[in-house]
C-alpha cells in the first residue's frame, strides 16, 4: 500500500528537474544546502526525494548576493570551493551610491512606471528641484535602489504635483517606520491638489480636526493607489505600521484600492 505523503514526495520534480535549457537565480543559501548544489554543479546530477534513478541536470546557475563573500568565507558562512565554482564570469553591480549620476534616470523611471501602471489616472508626480536632486545624488542609500524607489513613491504621496527642495527630501530620507511622519518634517506640505477648496481667511475659525482628518484620509488614498492596493506597501510608504494604517482605513471607511 502506498503512504500518500510518500507518494506526494516522489511526485515532486523538485527544483532542479524544470531548468532544462534554462537558467534560475540564486541568493544566499545555508550551507548543507551549498554542499548538496556543489554536488550538483561538480557530478551534473540529482537525486529526488525518495529514490529513484539519478537526474541530468542541464541547468544554468545565476547567483547575486549583496554580501561580502571574501568576509564569509573566511568567516566559515560560505564555501571557497563553491564560490570558485560559481564564480565562472563575476560580474560586479556597484552600488547606487557610487553610480550617482544615475539617480536622477531612475527617478524619471520610477515616476513614469507608476503613470503607467494607472493608465494616467494616477496622481500628480512630484517635481524634484535641482537641489533636491543633488540632495539625492549625494545621499549614500544604504538600501540601495529598493530604497531610492520608496521615497520616490512617497515623494509622490506627500508632494504629488509640487515642486520639493533640498529641506523635504531631507524629511523625506529620515521617515522610517521607527521615525513616524510629522507635519514639522514637511515645510511647503498643502492641501491635496485633488481638493480644490478656497482656503479660510486669517480671521476665520479653522476646524483644524477635521484639517488633519481629510489631509489623513487623501494620503491615504494616494498611497493606496501607488501601492496597487498593497495595504503592507502603503504602509511603508506612509511609514506607519501596517496595522496602524489598517485602523486608519477602518476609521474613515477607506476600503483596499486594488489596481
Amino acid at each position: 500500500m502506498w503512504d500518500y505523503g510518500l507518494l506526494a514526495i516522489v511526485s515532486w520534480r523538485g527544483l532542479f528537474s524544470p531548468l532544462r535549457n534554462s537558467s534560475k537565480s540564486k541568493g544566499e543559501m545555508r550551507c548543507d544546502m551549498q554542499v548538496k548544489l556543489l554536488r550538483v554543479l561538480e557530478d551534473g546530477l540529482v537525486q529526488r526525494l525518495g529514490g529513484g534513478p539519478a537526474i541530468a541536470a542541464d541547468a544554468r546557475i545565476v547567483s547575486a548576493t549583496h554580501q561580502d563573500l571574501d568576509e564569509a568565507i573566511l568567516a566559515g558562512r560560505f564555501r571557497e570551493d563553491l564560490y570558485f565554482r560559481l564564480g565562472v564570469v563575476p560580474i560586479r553591480v556597484p552600488a547606487l551610491a557610487e553610480r550617482a549620476e544615475d539617480v536622477p534616470l531612475l527617478i524619471a523611471h520610477f515616476q513614469a512606471q507608476r503613470q503607467g501602471r494607472r493608465h494616467g489616472d494616477a496622481m500628480a508626480p512630484a517635481r524634484f528641484e535641482d537641489n533636491a536632486i543633488a540632495r539625492l545624488m549625494a545621499y549614500e542609500w544604504p538600501g540601495n535602489v529598493r530604497e531610492l524607489r520608496n521615497v520616490v513613491a512617497r515623494a509622490d504621496i506627500l508632494f504629488g504635483g509640487m515642486k520639493i527642495g533640498a529641506a523635504d527630501v531631507e524629511a523625506l530620507l529620515c521617515l522610517s517606520a521607527s521615525r513616524p511622519l510629522r507635519a514639522a518634517d514637511l515645510p511647503q506640505l498643502q492641501a491635496s491638489p485633488r481638493r480644490s477648496a478656497r482656503p479660510a481667511a486669517s480671521h476665520d475659525p479653522i476646524d483644524l480636526k477635521q484639517v488633519v482628518e481629510a489631509l489623513e484620509q487623501d494620503r491615504i488614498h494616494m498611497a493606496l493607489e501607488a501601492a496597487d492596493g498593497v495595504i503592507s506597501e502603503a504602509a511603508r510608504l506612509l511609514t506607519l505600521k501596517r496595522t496602524t494604517l489598517i485602523e486608519k482605513m477602518r476609521k474613515y471607511g477607506v476600503g483596499k484600492q486594488v489596481a
